[in-house]
């Protein structure tokens, strides 16, 4: 039970800035496996380090993408 509060929580914190209810609905669910290896591992470090890890992935990849996609106008700039 506690986890599936700590998982709302979680998802509407993430609620604003220009994201969808759709992103919220997915941190939710996330939010609830963070509450479970909470539960499980009984040490708050497991979700912790698990959404600093996801973050990080994110970030890399939001940064590749972003860098992927101004070549690619810079290039499509060039030909035209």
């Amino acid at each position: 039970m506690s986890a599936l509060i700590v998982g709302a929580i979680f998802g509407g914190l993430h609620l604003g800035g220009g994201r969808r209810y759709s992103f919220t609905i997915w941190a939710s669910f996330v939010g609830f496996v963070y509450g479970m290896a909470a539960v499980k591992s009984s040490s708050i470090i497991v979700p912790m380090a698990s959404h600093a890890l996801n973050n990080l992935i994110g970030g890399i990849l939001w940064r590749y993408e972003s860098s992927s996609a101004k070549i690619g106008k810079q290039f499509f700039h060039l030909l035209t």
